[in-house]
């Protein structure tokens, strides 16, 4: 009876946690403290001798206001989005008026009702990993409060039916242990059915999300089969990933004593882009300066992407493909260990391979800033919103609008602006994240320009994004600027000479042409990584981290896996078109054909396969389903394998027929009843079928406990007697 007690509980729990779920799908933490708070005061309310309801009338004013309210606002906010932010707002509101009335079991359901509204609309919603938390504690709460429900109402119905004017309150039902070893059966069956249906739905009719958040994850699956590309797309195409996969090794060798760069950290280019073409995407420049080689075993390649003698040689050995080969600033000739054709594209600095494979590299590096040669062309046109803001920016730190005519002092110029560009990006303002899922959740923001999006409105973004930004205010004030993509890696080792490549260290810087001659790098989001990197250890900073992955895994590969992922993710999983679902697919129909060659059937030979599977399917669930019912009673019957003799299988079969046709006929026995009891009250229900019920349950106690077993005549009677209780006790008999 502890049970049932705990329905009204287990319902306001329950209710609770869907308006959590409502509050946190909506980023509504007013209406978290307000309506939460008012639905957990509820229960002290209303509780108690003085506890107050609220009335029906009252109700029906109050949810009379709440409709006015959210219509007002739908007409102040008539988008889609706005709609089902409404309509979540008024099941909260709606919901809390419910929790303030008289509790019935009616109201019970009303609110149970209501809280699965209040989840189907935050789903719809929610992207936090913390409502995917919140819902699983949810379903499961929700499963024992629609079982405690149906046994609240049989203890209801039970004491109606026998209360008395003597008796003031009704006799609880006894709950023994085979009642709550079914309840839990129950509950495990219920759960994993929602599970098996859930993932069906999941697969065969895809969630429309978000065109931000379903390009993000369709860049994570790309990312896994593409390696590196030329160009930067913002919105999808990304290569900014958090696996710890090794794509390469390095080896540095250096001339100078000290190390070059902060903390030692190792930049290779793999591409750079200056065009701008809209909509978040980067591209190369048009001008292509491009040299095929043939590149043998040991055979140097000269690459003369800077000037300069040596001082460094780099050796790069990779462990996976990639289209472009990563190269290390002021990189001056290649030497590969084995036979590759390379494309060299001197104007963008960067090495092409025709055909992907993974090889050993020995670079010879100046270690200088790249060359720049002749007029560069940027070409395309960066959003308004850059130039605005690069000129604030300028102006707020001093920094004339106008370039000197002298050479030396605009190249001051220009190193002073990008400083305090530099200085604006990764100011407080500014924050790095991967997990884009929240970026233009609203119609307004989503038709910005990313750029734009990032620098005035959303300021959140990774490494790719600080760059565009970067280069896009870069040009806006003149200067010739251009993304660099490529592996930014930190040393293994205390002499700067070891590293490892992984995928997480892909990562975009920019390049601004400072003199005439040379290209100078600025990382905008260098600080920003390696605080990231060096970040304080500890359990709680270890668990944050996970939580983060975790949550990033959940937005990026379930709540934005939709039609289009599962196509392309079933496309590498079964080889295309010819996976297995197609090869199982061919290979009936090859059947069918076989058997209408064979007996002449023509074109009906997928009938008679179907109709043969459906008829062995039939006969194969009748057969289980027989003796699952037989092993069910034994194990009532407290049958082990020893007392399974043949008299007894046969006795306990016909008790169990006995059981089968009472329960038919609406006369179920209870768990806790004896059998010869129960045959008592069947006979003051029905008289006549009393005594024949008694006989049949006598002969089972013989064979079950007298080990005698029954004779064939009697065996012929107790077969007789079930036979007489189906007539007896049919409508009529």
């Amino acid at each position: 009876m502890s049970l049932i007690r705990r329905l009204p509980l287990v319902i306001h729990v329950l209710v609770l946690l869907s308006i959590l779920a409502a509050c946190l799908a909506q980023d509504s933490i007013v209406m978290l403290l307000v309506a939460g708070g008012a639905a957990a005061a509820s229960r002290l309310v209303t509780e108690g001798p003085r506890g107050v309801h609220l009335g029906r009338r009252d109700s029906l004013l109050l949810t009379g206001v709440v409709v006015l309210g959210v219509v007002g606002w739908l007409l102040a906010h008539p988008t889609a989005d706005d709609a089902v932010h409404a309509l979540g707002q008024f099941a909260v509101w709606i919901t809390v008026l419910k929790m303030y009335e008289e509790r019935t079991l009616e109201i019970e359901a009303e609110r149970l009702i209501l809280s699965v509204l209040l989840m189907v609309l935050a789903a719809m919603d929610a992207f936090d990993l913390l409502f995917g938390f919140i819902l699983a504690v949810w379903v499961l709460l929700a499963v024992v409060a629609i079982l405690l429900f149906q046994l609240h109402y049989g203890a209801e119905l039970g004491g109606w039916s026998h209360r008395s004017d003597q008796i003031e309150e009704a006799e609880e039902p006894t709950i023994g242990k085979n009642v709550r070893n079914h309840f839990r059966r129950m509950i495990l069956a219920v759960v994993g059915s929602v599970a098996v249906v859930a993932a069906a739905v999941f697969l065969l009719f895809p969630r429309g999300v978000s065109e931000q958040l379903a390009t993000a994850a369709a860049a994570r699956i790309a990312k896994s089969s593409e390696g590196l590309d030329s160009e930067v797309t913002l919105i999808s195409g990304t290569r900014i990933v958090e696996s710890d996969d090794v794509v390469g090794r390095v080896a540095v060798s250096r001339t100078e004593e000290a190390p070059r760069g902060s903390l030692g950290r190792l930049y290779l280019r793999t591409a750079t882009a200056s065009v701008y073409a809209g909509s978040g995407r980067w591209t190369p420049s048009q001008r292509l300066s491009l040299r095929r080689v043939d590149l043998e075993p040991g055979e140097v390649a000269q690459l003369d992407f800077a000037e300069g003698a040596a001082t460094e040689v780099v050796r790069i050995d990779l462990d996976k493909p990639l289209k472009f080969l990563p190269t290390p600033d002021g990189a001056i000739d290649l030497r590969s260990s084995t036979a590759m054709d390379i494309e060299v594209f001197r104007w963008r600095q960067v090495v092409g391979v025709a055909e992907e494979s993974a090889v050993s590299l020995q670079m010879r590096s100046s270690g200088g800033r790249a060359r720049a040669e002749g007029p560069w062309i940027t070409g395309g046109a960066v959003p308004a919103a850059a130039e605005r803001v690069a000129t604030e920016v300028l102006a707020a730190r001093n920094v004339p609008l106008e370039q000197p005519r002298t050479a030396q002092a605009a190249s001051q110029w220009r190193l002073q602006a990008c400083t305090a560009l530099i200085g604006y990006l990764q100011s407080g303002r500014f924050a790095y994240t991967l997990d884009l899922s929240r970026i233009g959740r609203t119609a307004e923001v989503r038709r910005l320009d990313p750029v734009e999006r990032f620098l005035t409105v959303e300021p959140i973004g990774h490494c790719e994004y600080f760059a565009a930004a970067f280069v896009a205010m870069a040009q806006s004030i003149g200067l010739q600027a251009r993304i660099v993509t490529g592996f930014m890696v930190t040393p293994e080792s205390e002499n700067f000479s070891q590293y490892t490549i992984r995928d997480r260290d892909a990562h975009a810087w920019a390049e601004v042409r400072i003199d005439r001659d040379r290209w100078m790098q600025f990382d905008p989001t260098v600080a920003r990584r390696i605080e990231r990197e060096l970040e304080a250890g500890g359990m709680l900073a270890s668990l944050r981290n996970l939580y983060h992955r975790v949550e990033s895994w959940w937005r990026l590969h379930i709540l934005g896996f939709d039609a289009e992922l599962q196509n392309a993710l079933a496309e590498q999983v079964f080889e295309g078109d010819a996976g297995t679902i197609e090869r199982l697919r061919g290979w009936l129909v090859g059947v069918s054909h076989q058997i209408d060659v064979a007996f002449g059937f023509r074109r009906l030979g997928s009938i008679y396969i179907v109709g043969l599977l459906l008829i062995v399917t039939a006969t194969v669930l009748v057969v289980w389903l027989a003796w699952r019912g037989r092993r069910r009673l034994w194990r009532r019957l407290h049958l082990g394998r020893r007392k399974r003799t043949p008299g007894v299988r046969r006795a306990a079969g016909n008790y169990g027929e006995l059981l089968r046709i009472l329960r038919r006929h609406g006369m179920a026995k209870p768990e806790h009843v004896p059998p010869l009891a129960w045959c008592g009250e069947v006979g003051r229900r029905c008289p006549a079928a009393g005594p024949v019920a008694a006989r049949i349950v006598e002969h089972f106690y013989v064979a079950r406990f007298g080990g005698v077993a029954a004779e064939t005549a009697v065996a012929a009677e107790v077969k007789r007697d079930l036979a007489a209780l189906k007539t007896i006790l049919r409508p009529g008999g």
